[in-house]
């Protein structure tokens, strides 16, 4: 996957969840959303077998929570 690929759908995935969930209310809660991201994504990693698509599909979700706390916290 390339830059340009991946920042688009990251930008699509961030612009997705804008749509469906409530804005973060704090630092807080966005560490919690984006700490169990992460946890979904290593969760993913630590398979015996690896599913790249799970792989990056959970990466871009990572990315766009965190992309959310920078838009909306700032």
């Amino acid at each position: 996957m390339n830059r340009k690929l991946a920042m688009n759908l990251i930008s699509d995935e961030t612009a997705r969840i804008q749509e469906i969930e409530d804005k973060y209310n704090s630092f807080h809660e966005a560490s919690a959303v984006i700490r169990e991201e992460y946890e979904e994504l290593w969760d993913e990693i630590k398979m015996k077998h690896h599913d790249v698509g799970k792989i990056q599909f959970e990466a871009v979700h990572l990315a766009a929570v965190t992309l959310r706390l920078l838009i909306e916290l700032w």
